[in-house]
């Protein structure tokens, strides 16, 4: 059956399947185990007891226990639910009575059976979510304060480290190597593993080679600026990137069964850091066959910039190594902090000249001096903390600060994007925006409602996300993030009402993007009905408008099922309307009954020639609640639906296009009246838009009256559209006239005697 449809239309049923598998899978319950939860909870509490627990253990005991919450609040729900519907069920079946049937009262008590086990379970969930919940309280603060002892705890100061440090490099050579080698995590992988990732990283490498070659023959189809520079950047970057990818993957998987902490991991992620930060510089910085960068600045300030954000990606990436890799955390060597805080002190250096060059941008002299002094304030800050001791604690305002400032570029970078990408979708553009704009039907400078919607959304989501993860690194607590995305999503509670921000934005998400391609699916039943020469025009709009509102409907019960709305109370939303229609929504209402009328019985179809009231002109757009006339004038009149189906309506289109045309004519008395008359008829016959032969439809020439002055005559006739009804008027005026004058027949005017009494005209 899929065969029957076009291409389009096949893809996009399969993307609808995809999206629609996807999201029940999102919905999908959490499996309950008791002995598991009962299982983390014990284990948590003896965590709680040791007093030799370390900062990592308490982050994935949080970790585990806010899985564990998600699993027992949703049990909850789940047993509230079923609970609801076995009272509903027994209630249904009544008390017992006498000489009742064996079955009833056995299923009587299955649903006391079942009841009963629904309510012990409920129960034991509820004290589940309680322990959990203080349990989480408690790791949390555990957490917090063993941040916070590790934040402020001091070293030795950059005096006491230079004193400290070895002899001679052989000897801190000969220390730190077996080191390295115990901790890489090497040592554990067979020779088969070790060859097996160097042959999949040299097959990314030949694959990533292979891939620039479509990449650059792109920038012969592609002339947006951003995209030019995009593809040019992974040009660049792909053969490293992939790789580098791999690389990290790889590591991971096969090290991930090492219970030792070791480096090789994070040493691999940084790598592909490095590279992604080369890969911004270059998106943003670089200029090359005579095309200006995104960012454009002056020559001088820009290399310099690049220069220095070069050298600052490097050290970024050794701070990240050496502060986050868990390995390099415990290590007290004088050289090893020595060496972390010469890193530390050429980063904030960096950083501050980077600030000093932001002020210089055009455009920013006075923001750039503010940002300027407070970021010269942050780092300088950072640079002592580390000298007098507290490693810590620079390295904690250091990173957060450099995660913040990304963060913060991240967010205005996707901002430029998502603008550069919805305006042309919203709005209109040239390229691949325009196509889109076709394909769902959107013509000329007509509003993309859903790409607006869509931006917008797309918008709040990116500043939530900046907010949550500016506020997470500054927090101590690890799991904040985890946290405040499980608030999120799973919501919380005012009274007796759940609100799940996460599931209310993910739903209108789903209900505009369906609402989107419910347009792209209207467009294309158009063009397959288009097609199908025995359906009338009327049938073929009247199908793809009901299909759109199909689409709609769909849009909103998904997204509304998504973002948790029951529909169980949509009783309740109709009583609601109920009165309302009572009341102030009567016009709405019969507006949308008439358009239903309208769209099913079809008196008026887009493209007649109506007249409603004083208004005269084409039907341009029929919808449920109102149609919209374009006059002769282009005017374009919004008239109700109730008018048209209430009203007197004249429709010249309705039973077929044909028209009559009537053109009275006078002619001198004395003139040949056959003559005349069969000059008219000739004249009609001639033109191509007038019927000259079908019975009635035939033209005739009457001869009306006597007229002062002319003997009156009427042309009708007929012509094939009724739309041309005017032009064809004026082309016969004409042809009559010319046949008159060759035939010397005259049309007169006019004429009066005036007679003026003597006295009037001596007194002149």
């Amino acid at each position: 059956m899929l065969a029957s449809f076009t291409p389009r239309l096949q893809r996009l049923l399969l993307f609808m399947i995809f999206v629609l598998l996807s999201v029940s899978a999102f919905a999908a319950d959490t499996g309950y185990d008791e002995d598991a939860v009962r299982l983390v909870i014990d284990e948590t509490k003896s965590l709680l007891k040791s007093k030799s627990a370390e900062i990592q253990e308490f982050a994935k005991a949080s970790e585990r226990l806010g899985q564990t919450l998600v699993v027992v609040r949703k049990c909850v729900e789940n047993n509230t639910v079923e609970l609801e519907k076995v009272t509903k069920s027994l209630e249904a079946l009544g008390d017992k009575v006498e000489a009742e049937a064996r079955e009833v009262n056995q299923q009587r008590k299955n649903f006391r059976a079942v009841k009963l086990a629904r309510q012990q379970e409920l129960t034991q969930c509820n004290v589940f979510a309680l322990q959990t919940e203080d349990l989480l309280l408690t790791v949390g603060e555990r957490q917090r304060k063993l941040a916070t002892l590790n934040i402020l705890n001091k070293r030795d100061d950059v005096i006491a480290l230079i004193s400290a440090q070895p002899s001679s490099w052989r000897e801190f050579v000969a220390k730190i190597r077996p080191f390295l080698r115990q901790q890489s995590g090497l040592e554990g992988l067979s020779s088969f593993v070790v060859a097996l990732g160097l042959a999949l990283i040299v097959g990314v490498f030949l694959l990533s080679l292979w891939l620039r070659k479509p990449l650059l023959a792109g920038l012969a189809t592609y002339q947006h600026p951003l995209i030019r520079a995009l593809l040019r950047s992974l040009a660049r970057y792909l053969y490293l990137l992939l790789p580098a990818f791999t690389l990290a993957i790889f590591t991971r998987l096969v090290t991930s069964g090492q219970q030792r902490p070791i480096y090789l991991v994070a040493l691999s992620v940084t790598f592909c850091l490095y590279l992604l930060l080369r890969f911004l510089i270059r998106l943003f910085l670089k200029s090359a066959d005579g095309e200006m960068p995104i960012l454009q600045l002056p020559r001088p300030l820009g290399n310099i910039l690049q220069r220095y954000l070069k050298w600052s990606a490097l050290l970024l990436c050794f701070t990240v190594f050496t502060a986050r890799a868990e390995v390099f955390q415990k290590i007290d060597a004088p050289s090893f902090l020595l060496a972390r805080v010469v890193i530390f002190t050429a980063l904030c250096l960096s950083c501050i000249r980077l600030s000093w060059l932001f002020a210089k941008f055009p455009g920013r002299e006075k923001s750039g001096k503010w940002l300027r002094l407070l970021l010269t304030s942050v780092f300088g800050a950072a640079m002592i903390t580390a000298w007098i001791g507290y490693y810590n604690l620079s390295g904690y305002i250091l990173i957060n600060t450099l995660q913040t400032i990304v963060a913060l570029l991240l967010y205005f970078g996707a901002k430029y994007f998502l603008a550069a990408i919805f305006k042309g979708l919203s709005y209109g553009g040239e390229g691949w925006p325009d196509h889109i704009r076709r394909e769902i039907g959107l013509e000329g400078e007509k509003v993309g409602t859903s790409f607006f919607w869509l931006h917008f959304l797309l918008d709040i989501f990116c500043f939530v996300l900046l907010l949550l993860s500016v506020v997470s690194s500054w927090s101590i607590s690890r799991a904040f993030f985890g946290q405040s995305l499980d608030v999120l999503v799973e919501g919380f509670t005012i009274g007796q009402i759940t609100i799940a921000p996460g599931r209310i934005f993910l739903g209108l998400l789903l209900f505009f993007l369906f609402w989107t391609l419910s347009l792209w699916g209207k467009t294309m039943i158009r063009e397959n009905l288009a097609s199908n020469s025995h359906l009338t025009p009327s049938t073929r709009d009247a199908t793809v408008t009901i299909s759109g509102y199909v689409g709609v409907i769909l849009a909103v019960l998904l997204g509304g099922g998504v973002a948790g709305m029951s529909f169980t109370s949509l009783t309740v939303i109709a009583g609601a309307l109920s009165v309302g229609i009572g009341f102030g929504l009567q016009n709405i209402v019969n507006n949308f009954v008439s358009g239903l009328i309208l769209i099913f019985e079809r008196p008026i179809q887009r493209g007649d020639w109506i007249v409603v009231g004083p208004t005269e002109g084409y039907v341009a757009e029929i919808s449920v609640r109102s149609t919209v006339i374009r006059t002769f004038d282009r005017a374009e009149v919004i008239v109700p639906n109730s008018e048209l189906i209430s009203g007197q309506v004249t429709n010249w289109m309705l039973s077929d296009r044909k028209g009559r045309v009537k053109i009275p004519v006078g002619v001198a008395y004395g003139s040949d009246t056959e003559l005349v008359k069969r000059l008219l008829l000739e004249v009609a016959s001639a033109h191509p838009e007038v019927i000259s032969t079908g019975g009635n439809f035939e033209p005739q020439v009457l001869f009306m009256d006597f007229g002062e002055s002319s003997l009156n005559f009427e042309l009708r006739c007929f012509v094939q559209e009724v739309d041309k009804r005017l032009i064809c008027r004026s082309d016969l005026n004409f042809a009559i006239d010319k046949a008159f004058r060759e035939n010397q027949i005259v049309i007169p005017f006019p004429q009066r005697d005036v007679n003026l009494k003597g006295e009037l005209v001596s007194a002149g």
